[in-house]
């Protein structure tokens, strides 16, 4: 299985409860980005387990983009030092579509 491009946003797993709530409701404004804009979807958009949330790309062309509007989003919800946005690589999950 080939690895894909991704991007990785941190949380702090122990996050106080203001910060976890903070940050799900900037995890819904990711995913409704992504989706009206048919540009990918995030996974565990409602829990906060360890603080790491995975945007899957449809495109890697548009990799760019995409990273700098979650850090647009992340600024607009007052995160911007508590979240970390990365682009790494990870192996797909069994039955995913390969989008690039």
């Amino acid at each position: 299985m080939m690895s894909k491009t991704a991007i990785k946003i941190n949380f702090p797993q122990d996050a106080n409860p203001d910060v976890k709530n903070r940050a799900l409701n900037y995890v819904e404004d990711v995913f409704r980005y992504l989706e009206d804009h048919q540009l990918g979807t995030i996974d565990n958009i409602d829990c906060y387990l360890n603080g790491e949330f995975f945007v899957k790309i449809k495109s890697k062309r548009l990799l760019g983009e995409i990273k700098s509007e979650i850090v647009y989003l992340l600024n607009q919800h007052n995160l911007s030092g508590e979240g970390i946005v990365n682009v790494v690589t990870r192996k797909p999950v069994q039955g995913e579509l390969d989008h690039t």
